[in-house]
């Protein structure tokens, strides 16, 4: 049997954890791992031997350049940080047939690079969006407890999260315990004082952001400066939830406790992968959902950046 084709773009800190996943795949693959580093590829081959990578079933080719890449590919994973992600997914669509697409999130930082993502990734089968929670078997359970208590609100809270980088995570928990559609979000409760992140070249924001959603319902993210833990409050007819990721426990107002966890990307690429590869889908959200939690995300931070820095920017320097 020909071994599917697997490509993950962009070897850092998470395309090699996706990596190291893929050592758990049962069927044989041919896996590439593009990067312009160097030194990021050679860690990634140190992480891949780390667990096991050259005694499996699996292939392995670390490449400098997109030109060294095979023409068809059956799962491409753009793990590449958001500034370059538009540009990563055109030059492999006008060169190279993808069947589908994992693409990371913060996807982009312009709507210009939304559309550009949308257009260069038509002619394939699917693209899905790391948006991973939905997927983990803690998270599905908690919804369909909560689903039927008729929740309101979600609230996210918590000492240096990074709003930024990871609320749209949260908007789509919203979405998807809330089981409405996002409809906008008000940033005039964030700080004016952006601060650079822990990726050079991006940065961060705390304050407050609120998310509207269909049926009057609401999602309030709250970040501040301190080391105090982030919990998650969703508010039903029956009472307040609270979940915190920190120690795996979810108390329901009744105080009974639903015990998780989060799991690590390397844990679930190989049922990620496996799933796409095996039946041509996922429990990620798709391209269309995420653009939609992303247009507006965007348009509140672009309008505060440039408002509280004085520039009339049309990129977002979040990653």
């Amino acid at each position: 049997m020909k071994s599917m084709t697997v490509l993950i773009c962009g070897a850092g800190q998470l395309g090699s954890r996706y990596l190291q996943g893929l050592v758990q795949c049962s069927s044989p693959l041919s896996i590439w791992v593009s990067d312009p580093s160097d030194t990021s590829l050679i860690r990634a081959g140190e992480r891949w031997k780390e667990v096991g990578g050259k005694e499996s079933k699996h292939s392995l080719m670390l490449v400098n350049s997109i030109a060294i890449l095979p023409r068809k590919i059956d799962l491409a994973i753009v793990a590449t940080s958001a500034d370059v992600r538009a540009d990563v997914v055109e030059t492999l669509a006008s060169s190279i047939k993808i069947r589908c697409w994992v693409l990371e999130k913060v996807l982009a930082q312009s709507k210009k690079d939304l559309d550009r993502l949308i257009q260069a990734t038509a002619a394939s089968e699917a693209v899905w969006v790391n948006m991973v929670r939905r997927m983990l078997p803690w998270y599905q359970k908690l919804a369909v407890m909560i689903s039927q208590q008729n929740p309101t609100d979600i609230r996210i809270y918590g000492g240096n999260w990074g709003l930024a980088c990871n609320s749209v995570h949260f908007l789509d928990l919203g979405a998807y315990f809330l089981n409405e559609t996002l409809i906008s979000i008000d940033a005039k409760w964030l700080k004016c004082n952006w601060h650079s992140s822990k990726r050079a070249g991006f940065f961060e924001v705390n304050g407050v952001l609120r998310a509207k959603y269909t049926e009057n319902k609401w999602a309030t993210l709250e970040c501040i400066e301190s080391q105090e833990i982030m919990m998650i409050e969703v508010k039903t007819s029956e009472g307040i939830w609270q979940i915190n990721e920190s120690n795996g426990e979810a108390i329901a107002p009744d105080g009974q406790s639903v015990s998780g966890r989060l799991e690590n990307q390397s844990e679930i690429t190989a049922r990620l992968v496996e799933s796409i590869l095996n039946t041509g889908n996922c429990e990620l959200p798709g391209l269309d959902h995420a653009i939609a939690l992303h247009r507006p995300f965007l348009n509140a931070l672009m309008e505060h950046w440039n408002k509280s820095q004085n520039r009339v920017d049309s990129i977002l320097p979040i990653t």
